[in-house]
């Protein structure tokens, strides 16, 4: 069985952390968390300064009724191709808005690691609310699922995960990253 063959080097958060039985040692934290040690993002002008919608790639846009008079509202679809150029486009898009309102994780993963105003939206449906949890387990934050920006702006506000986030500790993350800081 292949699991028997796994060599787990760390976990997004302490739920799967403990769904897996690890000890308490392994280290936790999305991988796309260390993003900004490895890459610096460039402005993409479609998306500065504007509130950024990210739906899960298997999502609708968001409908009036979620953006409820948002302002400057930009859908950044996740369906990118497999390329480091539309990887870091993808990136640039997210790093440049005011505000990220993220139904695909990853979006408010990049978001959170480079500092960018974010709330989880609601959306369509929630896949797996699970990993979004994990996400923010070992940095000591629940986020709720909000459906507007309105919403999603006064969460970030009461939570200040980016508070939470300076507060975390990468340097294990950093350690079993596949790959050395230059």
């Amino acid at each position: 069985m292949l699991a028997n063959r796994a060599i787990i080097l760390g976990t997004r958060g302490t739920l799967t952390r403990t769904a897996l039985g690890l000890p308490r040692g392994t280290p936790l934290g999305d991988s796309a968390l260390i993003l900004p040690k490895f890459y610096r993002p460039h402005a993409h002008p479609a998306t500065t300064g504007k509130v950024v919608w990210v739906p899960h790639i298997h999502h609708r846009d968001p409908t009036p009724e979620d953006l409820d008079g948002c302002p400057d509202a930009v859908t950044l679809r996740p369906e990118i191709p497999n390329t480091v150029e539309a990887c870091e486009r993808f990136i640039d898009a997210i790093v440049s808005a005011r505000f990220v309102m993220a139904n695909a994780m990853h979006a408010a993963v990049i978001a959170l690691a480079y500092g960018v105003p974010f709330c989880f939206w609601g959306g369509y449906q929630i896949d797996l609310p699970f990993k979004w949890r994990d996400l923010t387990s070992p940095m000591d934050f629940q986020m709720e699922f909000q459906p507007t920006f309105a919403a999603g702006q006064a969460e970030f506000d009461r939570l200040r995960p980016d508070k939470a986030f300076q507060a975390f500790n990468i340097d294990p993350l950093l350690k079993i990253a596949p790959f050395k800081l230059r």
